[in-house]
């Protein structure tokens, strides 16, 4: 529910035709640009700590919180190899 209504990836119910046709509506609207960003290295390059505390704000489940945080420190396995 904190996700921005402009969001389209990795949503439920939501595609890359959803985005395509928002931005095509905007466009259409008078706006002058749509903004497509991916944010495959972002949670290499965050200050987790600063993540997981503004995490702790919407989630109490300390169980859930260490989840998220061995989520954030695992390594990526390419071919088998880490």
């Amino acid at each position: 529910p904190d996700f921005s209504d402009s969001s389209y990836g990795f949503r439920p119910g939501r595609s890359a035709h959803d985005a395509v046709l928002a931005a095509r509506s905007h466009v259409a609207g008078g706006r002058r640009f749509v903004v497509d960003l991916d944010l495959e290295k972002f949670f290499d390059r965050v200050n987790h700590d600063v993540l997981m505390a503004r995490v702790a704000r919407k989630v109490e489940d300390k169980r859930v919180l260490r989840l998220i945080r061995r989520y954030l420190q695992a390594g990526l396995m390419t071919g088998g190899v880490e």
